[in-house]
């Protein structure tokens, strides 16, 4: 493995005094001042992450759950937000109302606004609780008497994979958020 070095002046005593450049470790892409254990989560990440946490935490928070679970669930279904779907309609989370057109939003915030008016009230009070969030997103409310909505599942046509998917979107977006929230990179 490669060291990184950083250039440090070093005086020198004599009658011609000059700076010698001598290299000490460092990690690449540190600037003077930068705290040495700095960790960036790549630009896929950090792009996805500035787009989406400021709506998202507002909106988590509304309905009394942890962000990294709608975070997880958006990364999983847009790709970290590389989508078509997110990235011309602005569409972060997959929305298909008919299971086929995904809907088209003016912003990400109007997009995630609409996300918790239409699966908040359903996810309301989960926390961090992974799987229970997963659990009740794949109810089928339609015919449910007293159910708090009138929706089907949020996916039906693969809910096995698509379960296994968000969990693993909610994984990473753990493993990342707090290194992004840190040092927005």
């Amino acid at each position: 493995m490669g060291q990184w070095f950083k250039a440090k002046e070093i005086e020198v005593a004599g009658p011609q005094q000059k700076n010698i450049v001598r290299p000490t470790p460092q990690k690449p892409g540190l600037f003077a001042g930068q705290d040495p254990n700095r960790r960036c989560v790549g630009s896929k990440y950090a792009n996805f992450f500035a787009q989406n946490y400021e709506p998202v935490a507002k909106m988590a928070d509304q309905y009394g759950n942890d962000a990294t679970l709608p975070l997880g669930l958006a990364s999983f279904e847009s790709g970290w937000g590389l989508s078509r779907m997110a990235q011309e309609q602005n569409n972060p989370h997959g929305t298909t109302p008919d299971g086929k057109t995904g809907r088209s939003f003016s912003s990400i915030p109007t997009a995630w606004d609409f996300w918790g008016r239409q699966w908040g009230p359903r996810v309301r009070d989960f926390g961090g609780d992974q799987a229970l969030f997963i659990r009740r997103l794949l109810e089928d409310n339609r015919k449910k008497k007293g159910a708090i909505d009138h929706h089907g599942a949020y996916n039906s046509e693969h809910p096995l994979e698509w379960a296994s998917g968000v969990a693993g979107g909610v994984a990473s977006v753990r493993k990342r958020l707090e290194d992004w929230k840190k040092y927005r990179c």
